[in-house]
């Protein structure tokens, strides 16, 4: 065994701004909470990951481990001790696994990649580790785990000693699993004036972006590429274990996964992974072939379910698998007649906890069934419809679906006309035509109803000379049907 998996897990800031004004030492947790931490779904999804995995060993890449110029740190402490208040899940200590270290020290020194000689820094773990490990500690089980540092040598000597932590663990037989820890959303000093501070903020998000563009695309090479220079001045500390991952992976067959991304306060959250496939992983974890065979499988099951309905369990299938696999599932075989025969105009409405997740739809078809409809519009909720980023993988669990088929259409010519709990409305001016469904929470008259169609045509509010057309739908949920 090797490494069978690694993970980016790219975290807001941790730094106190109070406390570096007044000089105080930096505390783990006072950028966000641990209750934050677990909100986020990719969060919970590799600490789900690395729980199937099951390592003997998970080696965690710190920018805030202690720094060199010249070397990289490596903890030596059979006990690193904790006494940050969010990890007391370890209960006082994390153990070491001082026979990997030792074997990755001995080809590093090889190969451009020396290891500082001494264990500073051992007795407390490092901010970020500090902090997120208990976040992982009922995934990590009874793992040993080893924290290693970046310096400021050159990229070249980052990627050689990834390269030297994969091969540890191929010389040991060791079953690992990597994590590289940091943020991207800029920490700029205080000390930097408002001009400097704001175009640094502006450089961070450029770069922010463009990794997670990287990261999406599995393209480890690429990070080889992002000046260091400018990523420090940009406050993004996560390109350095980046890059030694990159060295980690360097050669080995993996997929490759974004598994969430969002900054609801400006500070971006990230999480990806990087499954190794074939004989040097585990196969712990589906690859994204094996997900679309269980979206299909999920699917067919779905609709033979005694009392399911088939349109929301079609859009269900068809969210899932986009979100899993990156691409459209095939149409399921034995779909029910009224589903193969008939077209119609489509909406789907994704709903998470917290509200509308996505909305896609049709007032005409413009496929040759009805299941074509609901599968394409589904898609498009959760991807060009989504009111944020794309639906990711660790987000369906919590995802419900409204699938409206739409009846024909009929001309109405005023106001009074229409009943926005009974009704939908198309409103059209010239080639535009805006879309409202009935029944839509926070639309209480007729006249809201047609506003909300109309921005959505970008049609003027205040333009009266548009046509008006009143439509009913058939309303599908999980549990069944509602006629509107």
């Amino acid at each position: 065994m090797s490494i069978v998996a690694a993970y980016v897990v790219v975290h807001p800031s941790l730094r106190d701004p109070k406390a570096a004004r007044s000089g105080a030492p930096e505390r783990a947790g006072l950028g966000s909470s641990l209750e934050e931490v677990g909100s986020f779904g990719a969060f919970r999804e590799v600490a789900r990951r690395i729980g199937a995995h099951a390592p003997e060993t998970v080696i965690a890449i710190s920018p805030r481990a202690p720094r060199f110029r010249d070397c990289f740190h490596l903890a030596t402490g059979e006990a690193a001790l904790v006494d940050e208040a969010p990890s007391r899940a370890f209960a006082g200590a994390v153990r070491n696994d001082e026979a990997l270290v030792a074997s990755v020290a001995a080809c590093a020194r090889k190969h451009a990649a020396p290891i500082c000689g001494s264990g500073m820094g051992d007795a407390r773990l490092d901010s970020a580790t500090a902090f997120l490990l208990p976040f992982f500690a009922e995934a990590l089980g009874g793992a040993r785990v080893v924290r290693v540092g970046v310096s400021d040598l050159p990229s070249a000597a980052h990627l050689a000693l990834g390269r030297c932590i994969a091969e540890a663990a191929r010389d040991l037989d060791r079953k690992c699993v990597l994590v590289a820890i940091g943020s991207l959303d800029g920490e700029i000093g205080v000390a930097a004036s408002g001009d400097a501070r704001g175009a640094a903020r502006l450089e961070g998000t450029v770069l922010a972006r463009g990794v997670a563009a990287l990261l999406d695309a599995g393209d480890l090479e690429g990070l080889l590429s992002v000046d260091p220079a400018y990523a420090e001045a940009a406050g993004a500390c996560a390109l350095r274990p980046l890059q030694v991952m990159a060295g980690a992976l360097e050669g080995a067959p993996f997929t490759h996964e974004l598994l969430g991304r969002e900054a609801p306060t400006g500070a971006m959250r990230l999480a990806a992974a990087f499954e190794v496939r074939g004989a040097q992983g585990d196969g712990a974890v589906s690859s994204p072939v094996d997900a679309q065979a269980a979206a299909r499988k999920a699917v067919r099951q779905a609709i033979r379910e005694e009392g399911a309905d088939p349109y929301a369990a079609l859009a269900k299938a068809s969210v899932e698998g986009l979100a899993r696999t990156g691409g459209p599932i095939d149409r399921p075989a034995h779909l029910p007649s009224e589903l193969m025969d008939e077209r119609a105009g489509v909406f789907v409405s994704l709903r998470a906890r917290a509200g509308l997740r996505g909305r896609a739809g049709t007032f005409e078809p413009v496929t040759g069934c009805v299941a074509d409809e609901i599968m394409r519009n589904a898609a498009s909720a959760a991807t060009d419809g989504a009111l944020s980023a794309p639906v990711s993988p660790c987000e369906l669990e919590g995802l419900s679906y409204v699938v409206d088929v739409l009846r024909p259409a009929m001309p109405v010519g005023s106001v009074s006309e229409l009943d926005p709990a009974r009704w939908g409305v198309a409103v059209s001016k010239g080639r535009r035509r805006g879309v409202a469904l009935p029944g839509l929470e926070g639309v209480g008259t007729a006249r809201e109803q047609i506003e909300l169609a109309k921005r959505s045509a970008g049609i003027d509010l205040a333009d009266d000379d548009v046509e008006l057309e009143r439509f009913e739908t058939v309303r599908h949920t999980a549990s069944g049907i509602l006629d509107g």
